[in-house]
């Protein structure tokens, strides 16, 4: 299933991320 959900785990864990950095920048 990881593998399958890879395409778009991959978009919802950079939403995460860019959210993450934007309050680790701010």
């Amino acid at each position: 299933d990881g593998q399958r959900r890879g395409e778009t785990f991959t978009l919802q864990e950079f939403a995460d991320v860019a959210n993450a950095w934007a309050a680790l920048i701010k």
